[in-house]
């Protein structure tokens, strides 16, 4: 029987036996369970933005908040490599990345952030970078998603 990972619509993500624990799928789509840190990278991760993406750390702290400077999330390909989608859960969220990163349904990115490039041959992805710019922040059912061109 599959373990139920974490509800971010209606259908819950389970744990596919062919696929290694950070990676899962919901509705087919591959997820990658990730840590995100926020701020910009030439500020040593202050300031806004994503300074960076990382594999995740631990099974044991999924449902803990970390700290008020990163998160788990979930990074899933769209647009057939094109783009990706950063899940980030609610519930693991402090207030002050609420506060800071994610005003107004938006994340402002001042500079680049590399993708590991596991995580690129991963999901099949074309990009390897998210851009500067600004980020529309989407809100469903407890979960935040932000999608990268």
């Amino acid at each position: 029987m599959a373990n139920m990972a974490f509800r971010a619509t209606s259908q819950p993500v389970f744990h596919q036996k062919n696929l290694r624990p950070e990676q899962q799928e919901l509705q087919g789509r591959k997820l990658i369970r990730c840590d995100v840190v926020f701020g910009s990278p030439s500020l040593g991760c202050r300031g806004t933005g994503v300074c960076k993406i990382t594999a995740h750390q631990s099974n044991h702290n999924v449902g803990k908040r970390q700290d008020c400077e990163s998160t788990v999330a979930f990074l899933s390909a769209g647009e057939n490599g094109q783009s990706v989608s950063l899940t980030l859960l609610r519930e693991f969220l402090c207030i002050n990345i609420l506060r800071n990163h994610l005003r107004h349904n938006t994340l402002e990115m001042k500079e680049p952030c590399k993708l590991p490039s596991g995580f690129v041959t991963a999901l099949g992805l074309q990009i390897d970078t998210l851009r500067p710019g600004t980020y529309p922040v989407e809100e469903v059912n407890g979960c935040y998603r932000i999608h990268f061109k």
